[in-house]
């Protein structure tokens, strides 16, 4: 064993022993220190000893021969087959370490890491579960030739979050010779040391939750046995750990040498101090605090300077607070050699205001009565009118209650719907009471109260039974627009045991209090708001395009405001109920109109929420001028221009008063030509030790490149890769303007390329990325499995949730020739086009991604990889969405601006007196005449006749006229605008249109489900225009045929309101549109073209989509095939697919 002396106090030091002293070591190096094993000897029944507190490590697969000579004495060897090091700790011995707000973890390594993909030198793992994981290993990279010799950490918490996620070093520790590595945490924030050296890389993370109790060295020891997975092959020496976080000094040291023994005993000192709060009324909250020095330790809690009796843990848990909790909080830390008392912590628990119930209050239904409304049962809301409807029930369905009168329900078919007002849910801030008496056993997945939508099968807001009917608790539910669940949880107290219980929900954006008999339940609701778009309130039943999910029991006194209700609010409703108003109450808005800014072409929706007696009606104004027709809470202005750029109002008024919004502002951004809201262009037309971005000079850097690359490309010059160790990227900072692409809420990224998939797994052409973090992607690449030749779209968050997970599209893309390809993205909204064509479109949630690098040819991190080869050129970015037309011009053109109106530019004299003009047109191909006047401003202007017009170059004509006849003359170009080749908005019956399939219920007119109302004039083509679509249907509608002779490029546009069932457990299409495009020669054959083959699940609004019809379809007659496909079995039915609005042109 290693003896360096010490100058100091040490254990077992003889009197008169003359010490040398160690200079690169203080005596503080002790301070703190949990474990120093320095593996230099095995003992018999013990181990491998720790020298410094007792958790010796057992040995698996080893035995003394496994000792060699080691950095400093001995060290251990590894096979990298079934050889470890391990212990197994209850908690008390002060490990695991990485669960503390500051820790060190010091060793010194020996071996290949690129011979060896993720192989574990230090962890910390549970026997529990798997999840639970810290490692310092070895590079991830599963490609031998890409992986490198730097170290990799990997976090995962108890729950399955990844903090971090095989994130590397820049620099290298596994090079087959001896290097110190230090990994220094404090306060999610760490770094690593190689030999002495900072190394680069920041890592930012929360570890907790986190309780692992296995620490191992030369592998993970986990769960199942346990088992051991990921074995190193090397050697270890010298491995410590500390409850600090060492200083730069104290690192550099450890590199230099060994850790002095025997080991130092301190007093306690406070690593991390306990910190305070102000808390409401009712809260919990656990003060806690993290103490340095040898244990064990002893802990006395304070309030005020008194102890508190039987606060001896190293947490203090306050439950359900009260006013008398407000105090100053610390804590005396004791071990065997003193004492150290904390920091004051101060916690602030101020009262509640008095109780004012009315205040927020949307609507109230205290079931006490039922009045027959011409055979129409209804129970009143005596604040805003929003009456529940009675669904085959009557006031028999009245019984008594401890508050006078309950509803009671039988389950199927009974339930209560709101009639007026919206759904309280989808306010940022919201809270809901009611009464219930149910038995949950024998009642799976029953609901209580509900929102929902009559147009959508995915959006839901529920209280519940549990699932299978096993249980007393409350189950909440919440999913989202785009299908994810938020919360799926049940309530610790019993709710559903045959006995009256109160329930308050207090919703403060995602912050969520759960109150049952007016105590706060020990179950965490809170949540991540997302959009649910809903219209439906009900009661003891989901209600959706039918209604389902039936409850049966007693539910009293359902109450929701727009506030938050604090504890003493929530005492008052169970111990004194509500009251009813006094008189009509005047209108409020509590939800706002949002103002944005847009492109011009883009949909707006502004909407508001105004409470008060009903009835109420609205009128929205903008810049103060009333909006004739726009009489309704929300406010739809399709394809915007920038004339509608103003400020937006909405009047709400009721027999009390009137309200007016606070006033919002549309700012619609004008789109002048191609060029418009670019934010970087590389054209490779100039290559030297970078490239430049002629937009905002980000240049790219050529790494392992040089002017060499430049290979004639799609338009002049591209760039060529070696899929080696080539690629360009520029680094972000603060100053950087418009990269990178991805925060931008919606962009469009466009290239050339030149490449084949073949030997390309998973190579990159496009990427952001983070230098910092191997968490943040976004990436347009090859083939992930690298079997064919389609584009890989990959999206990886900060948080290492991947909402986007290798999705390939239909088309190919890297099949050895040039293809285009533009990737466009409006907040989730993704459409992919190759070559023009749009060949794949799906939606996502977006979250938080914050690359600071923009590579292309790989992905740039602190280790750069995934190299691409083949040829790229023209690559373009947008911090907006281009139209199909605008793409098609690029295609053509690269990004030079289109001619934009009609002008004449030039005019020359012939020598025989005609003249000749010069006329640039943004439609070349259109007809055009010239016309003249003896004045600029005559009423008349006329033809001129013998006028000739020939071309077009581009787009500029040329027009001949003849000599003038008078001394002046003044002339002036005109288009005539080519009719679209196909237009129907299906507001003159049926055109020759057909439909057909199984189960087909295809009809025309007017909507009364879905949309609710054409996108333009009244008509549109559904799949029933009241009823839901059936199951098993496969059933088609037909265009008549259509003349594209003429046409190169033909643009179909048409808008859609969908509502299909989406994706099966988020993966699986069961209900899918479809639309094909169909030789009217030979409709019964194979689609010319597939332009949409699965769309699942439901546009919010009417939306439009654009397409460019390919190359094989340009000048043939064609029929549009619109198809509906469903299962034989849907969980509530929905609407299905309404069409409006065609054109090609």
């Amino acid at each position: 064993m290693k003896h360096v002396s010490l100058k100091g106090v040490v254990i077992g030091c003889l009197a008169g022993v003359s010490l040398t002293v160690t200079p690169a070591f203080a005596e503080e190096i002790h301070q703190g220190l949990i474990s120093y094993w320095p593996l230099d000897e095995i003992v018999e029944g013990v181990g491998t000893p720790d020298v410094a507190k007792g958790n010796d490590l057992l040995l698996s697969g080893m035995d003394a021969s496994n000792l060699v000579a080691g950095k400093f004495g001995q060290a251990m060897s590894f096979d990298g087959i079934e050889e470890y090091l391990w212990i197994q700790h209850d908690g008390t011995n002060a490990l695991p370490v990485a669960h503390r707000p500051y820790f060190t973890v010091s060793v010194w390594v020996k071996g290949d890491g690129s011979a060896q993909q993720d192989r574990r030198v230090f962890s910390e793992s549970s026997t529990q579960q798997r999840n639970t994981l810290f490692n310092i290993g070895t590079d991830n990279n599963g490609d031998d030739t890409l992986r490198t010799d730097a170290i990799s950490i990997y976090m995962r918490n108890d729950d399955g979050g990844i903090p971090i996620d095989h994130l590397n070093t820049q620099g290298l520790a596994f090079d087959d010779t001896w290097h110190h590595i230090a990994w220094v945490a404090s306060e999610g924030y760490g770094r690593f040391y190689i030999d002495g050296v900072l190394d680069p890389v920041e890592y930012n993370f929360n570890m907790l939750p986190f309780s692992g109790e296995i620490l191992s060295l030369g592998a993970i020891v986990r769960a199942d046995d346990p088992i051991a997975t990921n074995f190193f092959a090397g050697l270890i020496d010298e491995v410590a750990v500390w409850d600090r976080a060492l200083s730069e000094a104290e690192v550099q040291s450890l590199a230099a040498g060994a850790i002095p023994v025997p080991v130092v005993v301190y007093p306690p000192t406070i690593s991390a101090q306990p910190v305070g709060t102000t808390l409401r009324i009712g809260e919990s909250y656990t003060i806690s605090v993290f103490a340095s020095g040898q244990e064990p330790f002893s802990y006395q809690w304070k309030q005020d300077g008194v102890d508190i009796p039987g606060a001896t843990d190293r947490q203090l848990q306050l439950v359900n607070v009260t006013v008398d909790d407000s105090g100053f909080y610390s804590v005396v830390v004791t071990n065997p050699d003193g004492s150290v008392e904390s920091e004051d912590a101060r916690i602030l628990v101020p009262a509640d205001p008095e109780p004012n119930l009315a205040e927020g209050l949307v609507s109230y239904w205290p079931f006490d009565e039922a009045i027959d409304q011409d055979g129409v049962w209804m129970s009143p809301d005596l604040y805003s009118g929003n009456d529940m409807q009675l669904i085959n029930m009557t006031d028999l369905n009245l019984v008594d209650s401890p508050n006078g009168k309950a509803l009671s329900l039988d389950g199927e078919p009974q339930y209560a719907q709101r009639v007026g007002g919206f759904p309280i849910s989808g306010n940022e801030i919201y809270s809901i009471s009611f009464w219930v008496r149910a038995d949950g056993i024998g009642q799976s997945d029953r609901r209580i109260f509900s929102e929902a939508s009559g147009f959508s099968n995915t959006p839901l807001f529920n209280f519940g039974t549990t699932s299978n009917g096993d249980g007393e608790s409350l189950k909440v539910f919440i999913r989202n627009d785009d299908n994810t669940n938020p919360v799926n949880r049940v309530t610790t107290t019993p709710v559903l045991d045959n006995e009256w219980h109160h329930v308050v929900w207090v919703d403060e954006g995602g912050v969520v209090k759960m109150y049952v008999d007016g105590v706060l339940d020990a179950t965490d609701f809170s949540y991540t708001h997302g959009l649910r778009t809903m219209e439906i309130t009900s009661v003891g039943a989901i209600v959706r395009a039918a209604p389902s999910h039936w409850f049966i029991g007693e539910v009293d006194e359902v109450a929701v405001w727009n506030r938050r209700l604090s504890y003493t609010d929530v005492q008052e409703i169970k111990t004194a109920g509500l009251e009813p108003p006094p008189a009509p109450i005047p209108p409020s808005i509590p939800v706002q109109p949002v103002g944005s800014m847009v492109w011009e072409g883009k949909d707006v929706v502004m909407s508001a929420q105004a409470v008060g007696t009903n009835p109420i009606s609205y009128q929205w104004s903008k810049d103060g001028a009333p909006i004739p027709g726009a009489t309704l809470p929300t406010l739809v202005l399709y394809e915007v221009t920038p004339a509608q750029s103003g400020i937006y109002t909405l009047e709400a008024t009721n027999s009390a008063g009137t309200a007016t919004s606070d006033p919002a502002e549309l700012v619609v951004r004008d789109i002048k030509d191609v060029t418009t809201g670019m934010i970087a262009y590389w054209p490779f037309e100039e290559v030297g030790e970078t490239t430049p971005d002629l937009i905002y000079g980000n240049d790219l850097t050529l790494v392992n490149m040089g002017p060499e690359n430049q290979v004639p490309g799609r338009f002049g010059q591209a760039i060529s890769l070696d899929g080696v160790e080539e690629h360009l990227e520029v680094l972000h900072t603060e100053e950087t303007v418009g990269l990178p692409v991805y925060p931008h809420p919606e962009f469009t990224v466009a290239f050339w390329v030149q490449g084949s998939y073949e030997g390309q797994s998973d190579r990159r052409v496009f990427s952001e990325s983070s230098t910092l973090s191997t968490s943040q992607l976004f990436n347009i690449s090859t083939d992930n499995g690298g079997a064919t030749g389609a584009l890989d779209i990959y999206v990886r968050n900060d948080d290492g949730a991947a909402p986007v997970d290798h999705r390939d599209t239909p088309g190919v893309a890297f099949d050895g020739e040039w293809h285009h390809v533009a990737f466009t993205d409006s907040n989730g909204d993704v459409s992919i086009y190759i070559d023009g064509v749009l060949d794949d479109s799906f939606s996502y949630q977006r979250g938080v991604l914050t690359p600071n690098a923009t590579a292309i040819g790989a992905i740039r991190r602190a280790t750069t990889g995934y190299w691409f080869g083949g040829v790229v050129d023209e690559v373009m970015a947008w911090e907006r969405i281009l139209s199909t037309k605008e793409l098609a011009h690029i295609i053509a053109n690269g990004p030079v601006p289109q001619a934009t109106g009609l002008e004449i530019t030039g005019l020359t004299r012939l020598g025989n007196g005609d003249l000749q003009l010069t006329i640039q047109t943004e439609a070349p191909g259109e007809a055009h005449q010239i016309q003249e006047a003896s004045t600029p401003d005559a009423a008349t202007w006329n033809d001129v006749v013998g006028a000739s017009i020939t071309g077009p170059e581009g787009n500029l004509l040329t027009a001949t006229v003849p000599a003038p006849a008078g001394p002046e003359r003044f002339y002036r170009a005109i288009r005539f605008a080519a009719p679209p080749a196909f237009l129907d908005d299906f507001e003159s019956g049926n055109q020759g249109w057909t439909h057909g399939g199984t189960e087909d219920n295809w009809e025309l007119g007017t909507p009364t489900t879905g949309p609710g109302a054409a996108r333009s004039g009244l008509n549109v083509w559904a799949t029933g225009l009241s009823t839901p679509y059936e199951l098993g249907q496969n059933n088609w509608l037909r265009s008549p045929a259509i003349d594209l002779a003429g046409l190169t490029s033909p643009i179909l546009t048409f808008w859609e309101y969908r509502d299909v069932e989406p994706l099966f457990l988020g993966t699986t299409v069961v209900d899918y549109t479809t639309l094909n495009v169909l030789d009217a020669a030979n409709p019964n054959g194979e689609p010319l073209a597939v332009l949409i083959a699965t769309d699942t699940g439901t546009t919010p609004q009417w939306t439009k989509r654009e397409f460019v019809l390919p190359a094989g379809v340009a000048g043939k007659s064609i029929i549009l095939e619109f198809i509906l496909t469903a299962d034989s079995w849907q969980e509530v039915p929905q609407y299905g697919w309404y069409i409006d609005d065609v054109t090609i042109e």
